[in-house]
């Protein structure tokens, strides 16, 4: 199957305060932002009970005439975006990556899976930063009473399996 999505936000910002600490701080009172996500998942079943996962991801976001914000940017890392990485390790303006996973099913929704994870991203504020970054492991997801229970141990590129993180998500859907 695949799964297409995208979303686009344009929008004024609005910061409030006395004009002369406005001024100091060289801020605007209106600001327009611009954001953009989308995301495009393919799933390929190769055998009866084996599935092969691959969820892409960007996001954009500008501000007209002035730098973006560090509160105002995208922030990501963990178990929704890049596993092996602490939880919003990261933040920018411009951001890819892919998740790709290869499950192998044990139940009617369990489901034991391999998986790499790989981004780009790059920023202007607090300095000009361009970066890939890798993460890979293992994980399971099996029904619980609250939902979906996800288990991941990932490792960033470049660290030790004791510098691993485990990632734990419930996700339920109404």
């Amino acid at each position: 199957g695949v799964l297409f999505s995208l979303k686009f936000d344009y929008g004024t910002q609005r910061n409030v305060g006395p004009e002369y600490l406005l001024k100091e701080d060289s801020l605007v009172s209106k600001i327009k932002v611009t954001r953009l996500t989308g995301q495009l998942q393919f799933l390929l079943q190769f055998w009866k009970r084996q599935v092969l996962s691959m969820d892409f991801h960007t996001v954009f976001i500008g501000f007209q005439n002035q730098p973006v914000r560090l509160p105002d940017m995208f922030w990501f890392g963990g178990a929704t975006t890049i596993r092996g990485y602490r939880e919003q390790q990261f933040f920018a303006q411009r951001v890819g990556w892919v998740n790709t996973e290869y499950r192998f099913f044990l139940g009617l929704r369990s489901n034991f899976f391999v998986f790499t994870d790989a981004g780009y991203f790059s920023r202007e504020v607090p300095a000009r930063t361009e970066q890939f970054v890798l993460g890979y492991g293992v994980g399971i997801r099996f029904p619980v009473p609250l939902g979906m229970l996800q288990v991941d141990y990932g490792l960033a590129k470049g660290l030790t399996f004791r510098e691993g993180k485990i990632h734990f998500r419930v996700v339920n859907t109404f």
